[in-house]
């Protein structure tokens, strides 16, 4: 009912300012124009830049040439295409741990998790949560202790894993480096450049500037078609001297690559991206631990062991001492044992711990299987750092999670501080 009193009111309210604009002079007067108010997409969108003359045929300042030998290297050594990409992406979201792996020091609690599933963190599982509270000491020798016995069962079981895969699919690979895709010889003397090449392909052109003279003549009159019409959107949209410098041509060529030793570096970028979505969830899960304890439905169950300790800063001064200074500010006769900052230290300490034991996991082509050699290079480049976005918006999170649970047990602090005078010795 609530919902369609709403829809009422809100229809009715529409209609009222309707037939208020109406009027022209109250239009005005409320300094509205009811053509802008009521304006078509066709009013913001203008339908040249969408005409194939512009999309298609526009010119970018870079050579055709360069253009097309990029789109042969890209064809001949893009290597995220190949069908072993799937096959490891198979092996993250469905392979699981072997059965005699013990799943019980990872938090699991049933059958062997898939590496997906894996955390590398525990303490949103019930087995954590049914020790608590605990101490601070406690609560980060669990943490570490998940993390690393994470990390070791995707070391020995999901590299593994990969690495195996990967050397069935390039068994047969050859280890020396591809050929640049070039072109055969030249046209002949006397060629008419407008005939691509005797067998029909553009590749037998073998200079650049060949290959620009052939497209000029081919394709000169459209070319000229998409200038005037830049020249017509720069003029249109006073554009001059602010559109950026055209991207050089040419530059010293990429050093060449095996298609072999290209899967390895395809391989490894998909399986460092797939470590990044798991250290990010298993952050994303550690903060929801802190945050959780201000939801209406939260069991009330406490996370740490906290105590009302003395205060050993407490200096008991009498009013009648000489140091006595009664403006400077007085030190409970209480604290919080661990304090909010030791507590917002620890969670810190264990996410830098999250992040490590994630990072610097070795590469599938460790071992040797590429065709360099073991190569030593930790996975990359896509893993989370100390300092990366997620790490610093996680511990925001939580210290501001832990500063506003400590504001309830701080309160008893200041009930102790009529025993002041009792401890200093004036009563």
């Amino acid at each position: 009912f609530d919902a369609v009193s709403a829809e009422y009111s809100t229809a009715v309210a529409k209609g009222m300012l309707d037939y208020a604009l109406l009027s022209p002079a109250f239009a005005a007067e409320a300094g509205i124009s009811l053509p802008h108010l009521h304006a078509a997409p066709v009013w913001w969108t203008d339908r040249t830049y969408q005409s194939p003359s512009w999309t298609i045929l526009r010119e970018t300042g870079v050579s055709v040439a360069a253009v097309h030998r990029s789109f042969v290297a890209v064809s001949a050594r893009l290597c995220t295409c190949e069908d072993v990409m799937l096959d490891l992406q198979t092996l993250w979201k469905l392979s699981r741990l072997p059965q005699d792996w013990d799943v019980g020091a990872l938090g699991e609690e049933d059958r062997p998790p898939t590496y997906a599933e894996l955390s590398f963190t525990n303490v949103g599982k019930r087995e954590f949560r049914s020790k608590l509270p605990l101490t601070i000491e406690h609560f980060a020798g669990g943490v570490e202790k998940t993390a690393n016995a994470v990390r070791e069962a995707l070391r020995e079981c999901w590299v593994s894993a990969a690495a195996s895969i990967l050397g069935r699919h390039t068994a047969d690979m050859s280890d020396e480096p591809a050929a640049a895709p070039g072109a055969p010889a030249p046209p002949g003397p006397g060629q008419d450049l407008n005939q691509p090449s005797v067998d029909g392909s553009v590749e037998s052109l073998d200079s650049g500037l060949q290959y620009d003279q052939w497209e000029q003549s081919a394709y000169g009159e459209k070319q000229r078609q998409g200038r005037a019409l830049l020249d017509e959107r720069v003029a249109a949209e006073n554009l001059d001297g602010a559109l950026p410098p055209l991207p050089p041509d040419g530059g010293e060529p990429a050093p060449a690559a095996s298609r072999k030793q290209g899967i390895f570096d395809a391989a490894a970028t998909l399986m460092s991206r797939q470590l990044r979505e798991s250290t990010a969830d298993s952050l994303v899960t550690f903060k929801d631990f802190f945050c959780k304890f201000d939801h209406p439905d939260d069991s009330g169950d406490s996370a740490f062991k906290l105590s009302l300790v003395m205060n050993p800063d407490f200096s008991g001064l009498k009013k009648t001492d000489p140091e006595y200074d009664p403006s400077a500010p007085r030190e409970p006769v209480v604290v919080l044992e661990p304090s909010a900052e030791q507590v917002k230290e620890l969670a810190c300490g264990c996410i830098d711990q999250i992040v490590d034991s994630a990072a610097r996991f070795p590469r599938p082509d460790a071992a040797g299987a590429g065709p360099a050699g073991p190569n030593l290079a930790p996975l990359g480049p896509c893993t989370v750092t100390e300092d990366d976005e997620i790490v610093n918006e996680v511990k925001a999170d939580i210290c501001a999670a832990i500063d506003k649970h400590y504001e309830m047990p701080a309160k008893l602090i200041e009930l102790f501080d009529e025993f002041e005078v009792l401890l200093s010795g004036e009563k």
